[in-house]
């Protein structure tokens, strides 16, 4: 009976925190049979488009989802890899640094034949079919691993956003409402959404437009944006 009682108190302690967690979160799931995923930097006028209401504006109520995409670099432009509608518009980077972008194993988000991928860096095989990709950093979770550089003594907290993909190759967007450490963003994102694979997007700046829903204000100027748009 003691027993029982014990393992009741930590499954109510586990569904309190997991209840907390999903509060903490913006989640959007990806439906491929009514939506598709594409990626934004610069307008019809070679200029960034920065904003999410600058992007609602092309295409208004076509837009599910939207949020920033990976790191830049300090003039503004992508850090790695970027490459929207089949054109290459930044290079790869596999060059060391500082930084969570040159954390090892940093990664590519892209989509090959319209179909997503996260891999590696020094996994990825450039391709005349790639359609989007984005390069960011690090990888928190390669292949159902956590990456082992993060963990419960963690203290840098920012608000966070990244791509998880599952092992049934579900594509899930998050980003966190409040300040985390990204051991804590990768705990999530494994335990309650089985995310396989998981590329850090970007912290502090990031934010998300759903929908139909009240979003936080965007207080910076993206350079990437992903947009889900339905069909």
């Amino acid at each position: 009976m003691k027993r029982l009682y014990i393992l009741i108190l930590i499954l109510l302690f586990y569904s309190f925190i997991f209840s907390e967690g999903e509060n903490n979160y913006i989640v959007y799931k990806v439906d491929f049979k009514k939506e598709n995923v594409k990626f934004f930097w610069l307008n019809s006028d070679g200029l960034p488009f920065e904003k999410i209401d600058n992007l609602l504006k092309l295409k208004p109520n076509k837009f599910q989802f939207i949020m920033n995409g990976g790191i830049y670099d300090n003039d503004f432009t992508p850090e790695g890899l970027y490459i929207e509608n089949g054109k290459e518009l930044s290079p790869i980077n596999k060059e060391n640094g500082v930084g969570n972008f040159y954390e090892k194993p940093n990664g590519i988000f892209y989509f090959y034949k319209n179909k997503p991928y996260i891999v590696t860096t020094d996994k990825f095989k450039a391709n005349n079919k790639i359609n989007y990709a984005i390069q960011s950093g690090p990888m928190l979770i390669t292949n159902g691993v956590l990456n082992p550089s993060f963990t419960d003594k963690s203290n840098s907290r920012y608000i966070r956003n990244g791509v998880c993909l599952t092992k049934n190759n579900n594509l899930i967007f998050i980003v966190s409402n409040e300040a985390v450490t990204l051991y804590e963003f990768s705990i999530y994102a494994k335990s309650i959404h089985n995310c396989y694979n998981l590329l850090y997007m970007d912290g502090n700046l990031s934010r998300a437009y759903k929908y139909n829903e009240i979003n936080a204000p965007q207080k910076r100027p993206f350079v990437t944006m992903i947009g889900v748009e339905s069909k």
